[in-house]
């Protein structure tokens, strides 16, 4: 239900009653992954809304931001209505590539977190893979378009040869880097973007993410792939 003022949209989503809903980047309701992202207000209280790829993702996506050991890294979810999550809209600082570089607590931070997500027992099925669902559908069809059939099967058997390298799926989030990273005021950091966030057999993207903000410096003790997944990962957004 929307109902128009001057500073935005009401909505209400399940129970939550939204004021002033307005997308997150003025002029631009629709992130790069042509998901929804938008801002507003529950009460008082700032909040951002954002859209994952089904249903049973954004249970995903909201049961791993509350309840996996990596939890304090993520804003609170206040809810999740159909593909639809609700949560806090973090306070603070942008955290630099620099900052992650000289001080070493915010890197203790990160490394903590990265180790936290491969560790992490996924609550349920996420229902969404990036590589296999997002980036290779999307390159898939501008092969087609463009007709370069034979490059895209050279791409789909490297694909194939990475994937059976992988011993299994595991906690990914492939939008992991300084430019989606959030000091608090108490000094906590918080991953502010989190609609990618699934399960991957191939789950480095997240540290050719960093890697690439960082300069070509790695998160400590992961190994960086860049000639498997390189081509992928610079036109992961062009397809």
């Amino acid at each position: 239900m929307f109902r128009r003022n001057r500073h935005g949209r009401s909505i209400k989503l399940g129970t939550l009653a939204l004021e002033g809903v307005r997308p997150v980047v003025e002029g631009r309701l629709f992130t790069k992954a042509g998901r929804v992202s938008m801002r507003g207000l529950w009460g008082e209280k700032p909040v951002k809304i954002f859209e994952c790829a089904s249903s049973g993702h954004a249970g995903f996506v909201g049961r791993m931001m509350m309840e996996a050991p990596c939890a304090r890294f993520f804003p609170d979810v206040y809810a999740v209505h159909e593909r639809l999550v609700i949560c806090e809209w973090v306070r603070g600082r942008q955290i630099s590539p620099r900052t992650i570089v000289i001080d070493t607590a915010c890197r203790a931070q990160l490394e903590e977190l990265v180790a936290s997500l491969r560790g992490a027992a996924p609550p349920t099925e996420s229902g969404f893979d990036y590589v296999e669902d997002f980036v290779l559908p999307r390159f898939r069809r501008c092969c087609v378009g463009l007709g370069l059939r034979e490059f895209q099967a050279r791409i789909e058997t490297h694909w194939d040869v990475m994937r059976d390298r992988a011993e299994g799926k595991c906690v990914s989030h492939p939008d992991l880097s300084p430019a989606n990273m959030i000091m608090t005021a108490e000094g906590q950091m918080k991953i502010v973007d989190n609609e990618l966030l699934g399960m991957s057999r191939a789950p480095w993207f997240d540290e050719l993410n960093m890697a690439f903000a960082l300069g070509g410096e790695g998160i400590r003790g992961i190994p960086l792939r860049f000639e498997d997944v390189g081509y992928l990962y610079v036109h992961r957004h062009n397809f």
